[in-house]
């Protein structure tokens, strides 16, 4: 059977008087070409759905019962400092833009912290920065050229560990600093590829580290502080390990991680001694995230459990269970122990709300919450449910996804945007949508969220699926979808701007319009041109280049080797510095399709980095989703022939889903 995209039974949602005429301007930092006008009646439509605000926990404080967060304000992205529940943030000075989701607190100094800022306009030179909570005074302690993450304090407070890329760009060397005195930097142990320090031993005499050895596997490593000597602590076997913590004593370590026998992560704990690990959670359970308390006694466990997560509080080593407040279904995107207390602290989110922080003790019979984040003034809840959808793939394998159903005042088939996630190794959850829901109630087109195999949450099985010459297997899940939808435009960004495109070429009679953000068309210049620091993780997730069969396998599945099979109008959105994917894979398309007459609209956000015009707030990101918006209402809802309805989840589907270990890439 032929699928179209369905035609709107219902019109886009009018202009607002007086707005036909006028249009959206265009931000100094945004190239467009072949893009319309925006209309002025889209902004004022979406803005009952922009009023969305979020907050996440970063850090307690080491002292009294308080928390940094980090939140949206009318300046951008700022920490604010909390000093009880729901109290309104302390104002901290001003920070500069490019401020990550990355700070901790001096242990011995609640004063101060050290957190993680971009200094480069979206080139992810990231730097530490050091803040003084009593005066505002901020003080640089890297060098401003270079890539540097994950500081981590000591526990006496005197040393910070990190990693950075200073000494060639591609290998990231541990290094340990004093704060407030940068020349003190030295390193620690030079090293090649990605690694990153997780923990201090109690005593500041060892550091546990991570080294990333390719999207599906790492290892753990134990490095003496003061001369650098190394011991491995997990052989390679093709695991993925995570949040190892040192117990007070330092008698054990526990870690998220596991076996080539374990296809899903658990809980493991390390005998220091005996130097041997052993399973401490159930085998089979998901785990996605570890904390100790700062006592040893409590470990907070977070479990996945039909895309929701599921928290545990259990008594150390016993693994008894505590009974803590239940929470509604949602996921937990982070955790911390309050120190010298047992209180976790939660980033939460729901389908109700972006994110916001709780706090939960053994005991107690309801969770606090330290945040309310508006939600802005449209009411999601007037919307049906998101709902877990699975099919069928070619080879027999169920491949699953969320549907966003548009309210039942839009009657008839409707029509369907497709949005593939990026990652590879991501996932999709329900959530709330924030501007998204435009297209819902304004549109009525229904929402769908694929997760791909390659995407996290599923087993290490199901993420390895994807990998080298199985790469079109992942566009092969696509045309499964559209084999249980009427019709589909494959929207995504990234690598799923990639899949956007291959679905697009594979299954061009089937697909109204495309949109892809950041995406790879052409993997041989990508592969060339990508940040050095990110080459070899990216040849042991898509095959490596320099073998002549794999080359030429990754010419013939590129984008740009197909592009003659693109035959709908397509926006492209590139980021000036980018430099996962770079602005030139964009450009190729775009010429490309239109020496083909293929309708383009190309947006190019000029000082923007890989993810910030997808996500910072502000002019240029309101731009790109305005236009998204025009994009779809001009080529999805325009007149078109007729198709087949969208078809709701077959009764014979069950529910069901899961959710992403704790990443740190």
């Amino acid at each position: 059977m032929r699928h179209f995209v369905c035609a709107a039974l219902l019109a886009a949602a009018p202009c607002a008087a007086g707005a036909q005429d006028r249009t959206v301007p265009v931000p100094p930092n945004v190239v467009v070409d072949g893009v319309t006008p925006i209309p002025q009646g889209i902004a004022d439509a979406m803005a009952k759905y922009a009023g969305f605000r979020y907050a996440n926990l970063i850090d307690w404080s080491p002292s009294a019962r308080g928390m940094l967060i980090w939140t949206p304000t009318d300046k951008g992205l700022q920490f604010q400092f909390l000093d009880g529940p729901r109290h309104a943030g302390a104002p901290l000075a001003p920070f500069p833009t490019g401020t990550r989701q990355v700070a901790l607190f001096n242990p011995v100094d609640p004063k101060t912290f050290v957190f993680v800022r971009d200094t480069s306009g979206g080139k992810e030179l990231l730097q530490l920065v050091k803040y003084d909570l009593a005066s505002g005074e901020m003080t640089q302690i890297t060098d401003g050229t270079s890539r540097n993450q994950w500081p981590l304090w000591s526990p006496d407070g005197k040393w910070v560990a990190y990693h950075s890329n200073r000494r060639n760009a591609a290998d990231f060397d541990l290094h340990i600093v004093q704060p407030g005195d940068p020349k003190s930097d030295r390193v620690l142990a030079e090293v090649s590829g990605i690694w990153h320090v997780m923990a201090w031993s109690p005593d500041a005499k060892s550091l546990l580290v991570y080294e990333d050895s390719g999207s599906s596997q790492s290892r753990l490593w134990r490095f003496d502080a003061k001369t650098g000597d190394r011991k491995l602590l997990t052989a390679q076997t093709g695991a993925r390990w995570s949040t190892p913590r040192y117990t007070p004593d330092g008698k054990f370590i526990y870690a998220v991680g596991g076996g080539m026998d374990a296809d899903v992560p658990g809980l493991w704990r390390f005998t220091v001694s005996a130097g041997a690990w052993k399973q401490v959670s159930t085998p089979g359970a998901y785990v996605e995230d570890f904390d100790l308390s700062s006592d040893g006694k409590l470990a907070a466990i977070v479990y996945q459990r039909d895309a929701n997560s599921v928290l545990e509080v259990v008594d150390l080593p016993s693994m008894r269970a505590r009974r803590i407040p239940s929470l509604p279904p949602g996921q937990i995107l982070g955790m911390s122990w309050r120190p010298h207390s047992h209180e976790v602290g939660i980033t939460y989110r729901s389908v109700a709300m972006f994110a916001d922080v709780f706090s939960i003790e053994p005991g107690k019979d309801e969770a606090t919450r330290w945040t309310e984040s508006s939600t802005g003034t449209f009411d999601a809840s007037v919307l049906p449910p998101p709902e877990i959808i699975r099919w069928k793939s070619f080879d027999g394998r169920t491949i699953s996804g969320i549907l966003y159903k548009p309210p039942a005042r839009f009657q008839g088939p409707r029509p369907v945007i497709v949005n593939i996630h990026g990652g590879p190794v991501n996932q999709e959850r329900p959530r709330f949508l924030g501007r998204s829901y435009y297209f819902l109630n304004e549109d009525g087109i229904a929402l769908i969220y694929p997760n791909v195999r390659g995407s996290l949450g599923f087993g290490k099985t199901f993420e390895r699926l994807d990998d080298g010459v199985r790469r079109e297997d992942a566009v092969k899940d696509i045309g499964a979808l559209l084999d249980w939808i009427a019709t589909q435009p494959g929207t995504g960004a990234s690598y799923g701007g990639y899949l956007s495109l291959a679905a697009a070429i594979a299954y061009n009679n089937r697909v109204r319009c495309v949109f892809e953000g950041a995406g790879i068309t052409n993997f041989l210049t990508y592969m060339e041109k990508t940040a050095p620091i990110r080459l070899e993780d990216r040849r042991a997730e898509y095959g490596d280049e320099r073998d002549p069969q794999m080359r030429e396998y990754l010419t013939r599945i590129s984008p740009i080797s197909n592009v003659k099979k693109i035959m709908v109008p397509t926006m492209v959105a590139s980021a000036g510095n980018d430099i996962r994917v770079p602005v030139d894979q964009g450009e190729q398309l775009v010429t490309a399709l239109r020496a083909n007459n293929v309708p383009v609209w190309y947006l190019l956000f000029k000082d923007e980095g890989h993810d910030d015009f997808l996500q910072r707030q502000g002019a240029a990101h309101n731009f790109y989703l305005y236009a998204w918006a025009a994009f779809v209402e001009k080529y999805l809802l325009s007149p078109a022939p007729a198709a087949d309805a969208l078809r709701g989840p077959s009764p014979a589907i069950p529910a069901g889903g899961s959710s992403p270990p704790k990443s740190f890439r």
